[in-house]
């Protein structure tokens, strides 16, 4: 073999160890590349679970805000409820008829009244009652009227039943019963009777006082039939 022949031999032979190394390379390129394809793919596996982790835990806060607006609409729910329940406060009808106008001096009769109290003036001289309220006392000069809560127990002296209105504002409650009570206290009061029918009204009967509260401010001092409890003897 010439000296040429062997150079082209070594050449070749170089030039196969070059392409060996170029193919090692080249493999180890490649695997590279694959290794580096399978890390990018399990960084989009990381990514991807990440973002599912986060998508359950945007469906866990929807599901907290869902169960908290029930939780306020439950809450908003029973306190309607509550509200419902509880008893409205008492209303008063519209009154169409004349109310009685106090003075400095029937005031404390009216306020008494608004009370449920039937109050009564009384000679601090001579000790009797007196109605209807006056400044002066008729028992004399010197006298001085103190106001006293009565019994509010008394008897039919007279009545009349109205069965044709007084005034057009009782149209609507004929008949009615207009009586005169003589007290306990041995004054006399001009009062409705209430509680009963008309026609069981009868001079003599036992009434005490009924009190009727027309508006917040005003209470009208009417009468009813005292209950009698009958009382068995012990057998």
């Amino acid at each position: 073999m010439t000296d040429e022949e062997q150079w082209e031999a070594t050449a070749t032979s170089g030039t196969d160890e070059e392409h060996k190394e170029a193919t090692a390379t080249s493999g180890a390129d490649e695997e590279q590349n694959e290794a580096t394809a399978t890390t990018g793919t399990d960084e989009e596996q990381n990514e991807a679970t990440a973002t599912s982790g986060t998508d359950e835990e945007q469906n866990e806060a929807r599901a907290t805000s869902g169960t908290d607006e029930e939780t306020r609409l439950a809450t908003a729910t029973s306190g309607t409820e509550r509200e419902q329940t509880e008893p409205a406060p008492a209303a008063f009808a519209p009154y169409a008829r004349p109310l009685p106008e106090p003075t400095a001096v029937s005031a404390p009769f009216w306020e008494g009244a608004r009370q449920h109290r039937l109050m009564l003036q009384r000679s601090q001289r001579t000790g009797r009652h007196v109605f209807y309220p006056r400044a002066v006392s008729p028992f004399g000069a010197g006298d001085e009227l103190e106001w006293v809560e009565a019994s509010g127990r008394g008897t039919v002296y007279s009545y009349t039943v109205a069965r044709r209105a007084t005034a057009p504002q009782w149209a609507g409650e004929v008949p009615y019963v207009i009586a005169i009570v003589e007290l306990a206290e041995n004054v006399r009061m001009t009062a409705n009777i209430v509680g009963c029918a008309p026609g069981d009204v009868r001079i003599g009967m036992a009434v005490e006082a009924a009190y009727d509260d027309v508006t917040p401010e005003v209470t009208l001092v009417q009468f009813r039939p005292v209950k009698t409890v009958t009382v068995s003897p012990p057998g």
